[in-house]
């Protein structure tokens, strides 16, 4: 894919995430998305319907999609505020006096207590928890914030409201079912797995990858190897691929043995049916023995009129 293409197709995902924003916020979402101005305008009281609240009265979305914020972002996100002022509001709903949770702009609302401010422009919106939730994932989409994992478990408590379909979600999210259900599927990943994936210490190709082995165990092991040998997509595609020719001789091996056994136990049957009595068959690599249980003197002369007579 070229450049361009690849430039209108980003500009064209994000048109559609922006609509999905102002149909969840209102009329007011336009001015979310373009509001500008230094630490003067920011700080106004009242400005096209943004206010200027405590930093202390704020709290985070218990809905946050994203667990782990880069303090070195952070920090240079908090110099731009110093000199610049926030460019755009922190978005926020009511949750009693003087208290508001934030439903778009943790790391703006972060990034300003790092650097220093008692105030920060928020516009307030009445929304339900899905609604909240729903936004704070746009929002990070948007910005590219969120790796994967973080994308995956947000979109799957979005789904776990009953709110939504899959379809639905993808619809307002601006992506193809497809590509969200490849997301969801890294919530089959091994817990460790997920965490390192969280971590960014594994790429998305690579979890892809680990999840073709249904074993968690294998997914961990080979997880750590990529890592310490800071393998490739396609190296670790080979080794896995090797893992899955030796899974598969060794069930191969398993299968034979078993219908040996099972030839064994119909020869044992038939023998004790034959004999009126127990008897065990032990074989192993064309050798073995057989086993021949008796409790009285009687049921020996059977036995062994038994055997004379065998054809």
């Amino acid at each position: 894919m070229s450049k361009d293409n690849q430039k209108i197709k980003n500009k064209k995902a994000q048109g559609s995430l922006g609509r999905g924003l102002e149909s969840l916020l209102g009329a007011s979402a336009s001015g979310f998305n373009s509001l500008e101005g230094g630490p003067d305008k920011a700080n106004n009281p009242v400005n096209n319907g943004v206010l200027s609240i405590s930093v202390e009265w704020i709290r985070p979305n218990k809905n946050q999609p994203r667990d782990i914020f880069n303090d070195e972002a952070l920090d240079e996100l908090s110099k731009s505020i110093k000199s610049q002022g926030i460019l755009q509001p922190i978005v926020v709903r009511t949750c009693g006096q003087r208290s508001f949770e934030i439903i778009a702009g943790e790391r703006r609302w972060r990034a300003a207590q790092k650097a220093g401010l008692s105030k920060v422009p928020v516009i307030i919106k009445e929304a339900s928890d899905n609604v909240s939730a729903e936004l704070a994932l746009i929002e990070n989409i948007q910005r590219e914030d969120l790796n994967p994992m973080e994308e995956a478990e947000a979109l799957q408590n979005l789904l776990n409201s009953g709110s939504f379909t899959q379809q639905v979600l993808a619809d307002r999210l601006g992506k193809n079912r497809s590509s969200l259900a490849n997301l969801l599927r890294l919530l089959n990943l091994d817990t460790d797995v997920r965490k390192l994936l969280k971590a960014n210490k594994l790429s998305l190709g690579q979890a892809k990858l680990l999840l073709s082995l249904e074993d968690f165990s294998l997914q961990k092991s080979f997880a750590n190897i990529a890592i310490k040998k800071d393998l490739s997509v396609q190296d670790l595609s080979k080794l896995i691929k090797k893992q899955k020719l030796k899974n598969k001789a060794k069930s191969f091996a398993h299968t034979d043995k078993t219908e040996k056994q099972i030839q064994l136990k119909k020869v044992q049957d038939q023998i004790e049916k034959k004999l009126g009595t127990k008897v065990q068959l032990d074989y192993a690599n064309g050798k073995g023995h057989l086993n021949i249980h008796f409790s009285t003197d009687k049921q020996l002369n059977q036995i062994v009129q038994s055997l004379v007579g065998l054809k």
